[in-house]
């Protein structure tokens, strides 16, 4: 009788150890998943910002090359105005006609 105990107690013992490292073997599968996941989220993310980066910098490139073409067009700006108001004296001189 003794033994027929002892054999149903280690059966109990075996198959809930079985069940605790199923579960946890679900549970760790299940975290392995998440992490993944976030993984996956992250390295996405990672290519979001290189992208990011390249157009911040092509940004500062344009932005420097807006600077100075306002620089040109300011002297281009400035010759014009000083030749629209250079007086044209041969208009207004008296030819000595009279």
């Amino acid at each position: 009788m003794f033994p027929s105990i002892k054999r149903k107690i280690s059966s109990a013992v075996i198959n809930t150890l079985v069940t605790l490292v199923f579960l946890l073997v679900c549970y760790l599968a299940n975290k392995v998943t998440v992490l993944h996941q976030q993984y996956q989220k992250a390295d996405r993310l990672n290519g979001y910002l290189g992208d990011l980066e390249d157009v911040i910098t092509e940004t500062h490139r344009l932005q420097a090359g807006v600077e100075v073409l306002g620089k040109q067009f300011k002297v281009v700006q400035n010759a014009i105005e000083g030749s629209l108001q250079i007086n044209l004296d041969h208009d207004n001189v008296d030819h000595g006609v009279g």
